[in-house]
């Protein structure tokens, strides 16, 4: 199974690298120049140069974060988001935090190969995952096969405080479990993917009414919080449970069965 067909180096990943040393570059001036203009103003005024004026951070902080942000862009840009579930997408942003690599063309190249020769493992884990979640035999770190039902309850799912006139609200801790499920639909049945559409979409079919419905999914949300997941697409359901085998194997499948 291939994933990243479209995921390559392209040559416009080295463009994205030069603009990332140009952005530092003019950055330093600036902050060199900024350092300057205080120094000539305070030979003749003290505190004549505004504070305000002065960066706040300092070039390695300033490194970091603009590394950060364009690692993030690369990995929406590459498609590689796709990949991630949201135990993934937490290890990543953490790294970020943590040791933020340089955006430059060899450590790009490194880590998008790293993930490309990993990328079936990488989103059968996150199908797994996700799916395991909502299964009610649920067990932390079980790699068990189980099969995805065509109706599924997700508790907690929605919020009905938030509005005077009682409408649901899809819980803030829900958003990522939706957005996996989304992100696996939409890469199992090749079709586009953007990070929360699937939470959106939801909303605004709430404002009238307590269904959502689209070509794969029916969600019916419920005054308790709960919602029931339906998928009407028995194909992507049979998809659904292929990987879940295909990630567990044969012999986890037959100590399960």
């Amino acid at each position: 199974m291939s994933i990243l067909k479209d995921v390559a180096i392209r040559t416009s990943i080295e463009d994205f690298t030069k603009a990332r040393d140009e952005t530092l570059r003019l950055l330093e001036q600036g902050m060199r120049l900024c350092r300057l203009a205080r120094a000539t103003s305070e030979k003749h005024v003290r505190y004549g140069f505004p504070h305000d004026a002065l960066p706040r951070i300092d070039l390695e902080e300033a490194r970091r974060e603009i590394d950060a942000r364009w690692w993030r862009h690369c990995f929406r840009w590459t498609g590689l988001v796709k990949l991630m579930d949201e135990q993934a997408t937490r290890e990543f942003e953490n790294s970020l935090k943590d040791d933020c690599p340089e955006f430059t063309l060899e450590n790009i190249q490194t880590m998008v190969l790293s993930m490309y020769q990993q990328q079936d493992e990488l989103f059968l884990r996150g199908m797994f995952n996700v799916f395991r979640q909502l299964n009610r035999n649920y067990r932390t770190n079980d790699r068990q096969r189980f099969e995805v039902g065509r109706k599924i309850i997700i508790t907690c799912l929605f919020d009905t405080w938030w509005s005077g006139q009682g409408r649901l609200r899809v819980s803030h801790y829900k958003r990522a479990m939706l957005n996996d499920i989304d992100r696996c639909i939409c890469v199992l049945m090749d079709e586009p993917y953007q990070e929360y559409s699937l939470e959106a979409a939801i909303q605004e079919a709430l404002e009238d009414d307590d269904v959502f419905e689209n070509q794969h999914l029916k969600i019916r949300g419920f005054r308790n919080g709960n919602g029931h997941l339906y998928f009407k697409d028995k194909k992507l359901l049979r998809k659904i449970n292929q990987c879940i085998a295909d990630y567990c194997g044969p012999a986890l499948a037959e100590e399960a069965s």
